[in-house]
C-alpha cells in the first residue's frame, strides 16, 4: 500500500532488542538480523528508500534491570556494539541514519524536566498537541540559519479519532479532512520556507499507517493514512482500509507538493 502511495522514503527504526535481546549478548541474534534485512529488501523492490532510526525509545529491558540503564556507563559499549553490528550488516542497504528519536525529550522525561507553556492563541488537537503551520517555517529558517546545513523532516502529522464508515460503493473509509487540512497547512509553510532559502532534503509524516501512540499508549490516537482495524481493548482483525487522505497525499506526492 505504501508503493501504492509512491512512497519514495520509509522511516522506520531497529529495534535493539530484537538483535542483542538482552543488550549485552556476546553475539546477535541471527534472526532478528534476518527479518531487517526482509524489510530492507521489501523496500528495495518497490524503489523505497529506507530512513533508519537507530534507538527510538528503545533500550533492552535487561539493560534497566542489571544496569540501571544509561545512567550505568557500560551502556556506551553495549551502544556502539550494537551500531557497529547493524552498521556492518545493512551498509548496503541503508544510507540515511537517525542516532536517537528526540534525544531531547529522552533527557527531559529522564530528569522529570519535560513540559511547556500552551500559547492560547493557537488551536490544538485533542490530545492537547498545539497546531502552528507558520511555526514550522519559522523553526526550518532558524535552525538552517544557525547551523547552514541541510534539514529534514521526519515527524509532522495529527493524532485524531477516526470513524470507520462505509462510503457509497460499499468500501470501507475514513472521510479525514481534518488530517488533509492539517498537513496542506504544514506543507504550504514547508514550500515558504524552502522559497525562504532552506535546503531541505526531505519530508515523512507521523506515521504513514496507525500505530499505538507512544505517549499515550493508545490506538484510538490515530495518525495514518491507512486505517488499522484494531482497538485499544485488543479488538479488532488487523484488516486495512484507505482513508480519504491516502488519496489525496498520493496526489501530493505525484505532483511533488504542487497540488495540495
Amino acid at each position: 500500500m505504501f508503493a501504492e502511495m509512491g512512497f519514495k522514503t520509509f522511516r522506520l527504526s531497529i529495534a535493539w532488542s530484537r538483535i542483542f535481546p538482552n543488550g549485552d549478548d556476546k553475539e546477535p541474534n541471527e534472526k532478528g538480523l534476518q527479518f531487517y534485512d526482509n524489510v530492507f529488501d521489501e523496500l528495495a523492490k518497490y524503489e523505497i528508500e529506507p530512513l533508519v532510526t537507530i534507538s527510538h525509545y528503545e533500550t533492552p529491558l535487561a539493560l534497566a534491570k542489571n544496569y540501571d540503564g544509561w545512567v550505568n556507563r557500560k551502556l556506551i559499549g553495549f551502544f556502539e556494539n550494537y551500531v557497529r553490528t547493524i552498521f556492518t550488516r545493512y551498509k548496503d542497504k541503508v544510507k540515511y541514519w537517525l542516532t536517537f528519536n528526540e534525544i531531547n525529550s529522552e533527557f527531559k522525561i529522564g530528569y522529570m524536566i519535560l513540559g511547556g507553556i500552551p500559547n492560547p492563541y493557537l488551536k490544538a488537537s485533542d490530545w492537547g498537541w498545539q497546531i502552528d503551520p507558520e511555526g514550522l517555517r519559522y523553526i526550518l529558517n532558524l535552525l538552517y540559519d544557525r547551523y547552514q546545513k541541510p534539514l529534514f523532516i521526519v515527524e509532522n502529522g495529527l493524532g485524531a479519532v477516526d470513524e470507520l464508515i462505509t462510503d457509497e460503493n460499499g468500501n470501507k473509509t475514513v472521510n479525514d479532512d481534518y488530517r488533509i487540512n492539517y498537513l496542506k497547512d504544514h506543507l504550504i509553510q514547508v514550500r515558504e520556507a524552502i522559497e525562504d532559502g532552506v535546503e531541505l532534503w526531505g519530508y515523512t509524516t507521523w506515521g504513514c499507517i496507525d500505530l499505538v501512540s507512544a505517549s499515550t499508549a493508545e490506538l484510538k490516537k490515530r495518525y495514518g493514512f491507512i486505517y488499522v482495524d484494531r482497538h485499544d481493548e485488543g479488538s479488532g482483525t488487523l484488516e486495512r482500509y484507505k482513508k480519504k487522505s491516502f488519496y489525496w497525499y498520493k496526489k501530493v506526492i505525484e505532483t511533488n507538493g504542487e497540488e495540495l
